[in-house]
């Protein structure tokens, strides 16, 4: 990333419901791959602004970037590449860009949004550009996990009227979309509100609105005390918080293979 770009989180209609945005000519952002693509959709938003793409210092393409669209790459090489974007004119809004092959396999689309709330995401579902732009993405299944940020401030009605909403909006885009809701275990935050609280809510929408549904605390265990990061089972990061990747997150991982595997 080089220029004046500013970050926003957790409040716009992207896939991921964040963006990157500068207004200053010559900014750019440059992602180098050695994957093989045939493939390529950059997300972004400008109202009239213009930007300009190239892979591997080839020629510009031009774009006049509207409000929260999607646009299909030309010219992807055949093998690895470096793929530019840069500012021209106007403030442009980058999204993200999706670039895979047309074989047969999985794609996986990592959209979580770091400290987002279950809360903003059903506020963002209730947005055309944001349902054009999962629309444009065609999951097969959407996987929900939310609780952590939610803890400090969204009873369990709030949260699964949270739920709800973007439950129902994405069955309305997608209606032959498979969804699973991932509660989380209880953590050492000391927050007014109980997990179980939440895993009780995704329990009940899942029942309600045929989702699937894993409870994470079965996996790691009864009490946090079990799973801390002072434990034998030390699962949990120091933070409190968070599962530590290399352990608690491995763990997630095993699940999650299992349930779609059926194993």
């Amino acid at each position: 990333i080089n220029g004046a770009w500013t970050t926003q989180y957790s409040s716009t209609t992207s896939p991921d419901i964040c963006l990157a945005s500068s207004s200053t000519a010559g900014d750019d952002i440059t992602l180098t791959t050695s994957k093989i693509a045939t493939v390529g959709t950059l997300y972004a938003s400008g109202n009239s602004a213009v930007i300009r793409y190239n892979f591997d210092g080839g020629a510009w393409t031009n774009l006049t970037l509207n409000s929260g669209e999607y646009y299909s790459l030309s010219g992807i090489p055949s093998t690895g590449f470096v793929f530019i974007v840069e500012v021209v004119s106007g403030t442009a809004e980058l999204m993200g860009v999706d670039f895979h092959n047309a074989d047969d396999g999985v794609i996986f689309h990592k959209l979580g949004a770091t400290g987002s709330r279950l809360e903003q995401w059903a506020t963002q579902s209730n947005d055309a550009n944001w349902r054009a732009n999962i629309q444009e993405l065609a999951p097969n299944l959407i996987t929900i996990l939310h609780g952590t940020n939610d803890q400090a401030s969204r009873s369990k009605a709030q949260f699964k009227a949270d739920g709800k909403t973007l439950i129902d909006n994405i069955k309305t885009l997608l209606p032959l979309c498979d969804i699973l809701l991932i509660a989380p275990c209880e953590n050492g935050a000391g927050r007014s509100i109980p997990m179980s609280d939440y895993q009780a809510a995704f329990h009940e929408l899942a029942y309600e609105n045929k989702c699937a549904f894993i409870n994470l605390q079965s996996v790691f265990g009864e009490n946090f005390s079990e799973y801390a990061s002072t434990s034998p089972r030390n699962w949990f990061n120091a933070d409190l918080i968070h599962p530590e990747p290399s352990t608690g997150g491995r763990v997630i991982v095993d699940v999650l293979i299992r349930m779609l595997t059926n194993n």
